[in-house]
């Protein structure tokens, strides 16, 4: 689940991903279940993921075990400790944390709308490779 902090942080390198996925974290939410085979975690209703690199909020995370694959949707938001805010409407990662897909995203760099660039777009993709697609930039 802490994949979602490594892809969202501003689009950061794999190196960045790599070095934060073993990393503490708290995940809080109003509902959290397991699967009966245990291989599908879903978190539902006020999804907070808190780390010492930033904070994520969704109202719907589902991780698979197996796969590592993690998708936030709903109302996420990601912010971290330099002030970079994403806003999105959902975010889907690979196990690997090396490549997946941002939907209708908004960055915003710094702490108020006034201050800082802006960035939107309706999709962001990532490969394997690290290179980012933006569409309708």
């Amino acid at each position: 689940m802490f994949a979602v902090l490594a892809f969202t942080t501003a689009f950061s390198s794999l190196s960045y991903a790599e070095e934060i996925k073993d990393e503490a974290f708290s995940l809080l939410a109003d509902d959290l279940k397991y699967s009966q085979s245990g291989t599908m975690v879903t978190a539902k209703g006020n999804v907070n993921i808190l780390s010492n690199r930033g904070n994520l909020w969704a109202d719907k995370l589902t991780y698979n075990t197996e796969t590592g694959r993690v998708i936030a949707s709903d109302n996420v938001v990601y912010e971290n400790e330099d002030g970079v805010t994403v806003f999105l409407d959902s975010i889907e990662l690979d196990g690997e944390m090396k490549a997946g897909v941002l939907k209708n995203i908004r960055v915003r760099i710094g702490k108020t709308l006034e201050e800082g660039p802006k960035l939107a777009a309706t999709e962001a993709t990532r490969n394997e490779n690290g290179v980012l697609s933006l569409k309708n930039a």
